[in-house]
């Protein structure tokens, strides 16, 4: 069990080949504005650049509890055929809620975290998608669905805790798993953290603008810096 996030971190760390991630220039891309601590803390150690990927659970009709399919940034759609049909859900009511969720919810996400800009910098990058946990992996295979459209190089995965069978299942478009805990009886991400650390919104955004790893807002930095040195010429 980890004390918490910062602690799950620190052990994640040392299972890392920390220099080969450091050699190969790869990108951390967090997975969720709960593990932006975990991953800051872990993008620090590393020395290494982050970026968050946005997404949004699409829920079964009348049952909001029910993920049946989940949407990224990228709009890559990833279904759970197996809930769509028990439910005799249509197609047509999971891609309209697909681009209500998307518009309402993600890109929401993107204005506020990243200044309204989508992702980029994936492009030929090494991607190490990072979390304090993964459990149905419906978040996790659609931000690897939406690395690849974007056109990275490799596609890894570092996270604190997952079901075993999540581990397995996932190899096949993972190119690396490094998991400090496989759990074979997963229970939920909370289980397994003697206090799971809650940040508000403000939190979270306080840790990305006083980070010098989170990489969208560098940029928006650098763009200020030279706009102000434009105006100090006239």
């Amino acid at each position: 069990m980890f004390e918490d996030q910062i602690n799950a971190a620190d052990i994640l760390f040392d299972m890392l080949p920390a220099e080969q991630l450091k050699s190969s220039n790869f990108l951390l891309v967090c997975l969720s504005l709960e593990g932006v601590a975990f991953c800051n803390h872990l993008a620090s150690k590393l020395d290494l650049d982050y970026e968050l990927f946005f997404s949004a659970g699409i829920m079964a009709p009348n049952n909001p509890e029910c993920e049946i399919a989940c949407v990224g940034e990228s709009e890559e759609i990833v279904l759970n055929d197996a809930l769509i049909t028990c439910f005799g859900i249509t197609q047509d009511f999971v891609y309209g809620q697909a681009k209500r969720v998307y518009e309402e919810k993600v890109l929401k996400q993107v204005y506020k975290y990243r200044k309204g800009n989508l992702l980029s910098f994936i492009k030929g990058r090494n991607i190490l998608l990072v979390n304090d946990g993964c459990e149905s992996g419906a978040k996790l295979t659609v931000a690897a669905k939406s690395m690849a459209s974007l056109g990275a190089a490799s596609i890894s995965l570092a996270c604190a805790v997952m079901p075993e069978s999540l581990a397995i299942s996932s190899a096949a478009f993972l190119d690396f798993i490094y998991c400090a805990k496989k759990a074979q009886k997963f229970v939920n991400t909370a289980f397994y953290y003697k206090t799971k650390l809650a940040f508000s919104e403000a939190e979270v955004l306080k840790i990305l603008e006083e980070s010098p790893h989170y990489l969208p807002l560098q940029k928006v930095k650098e763009q200020s810096k030279e706009q102000n040195k434009e105006q100090i010429k006239e």
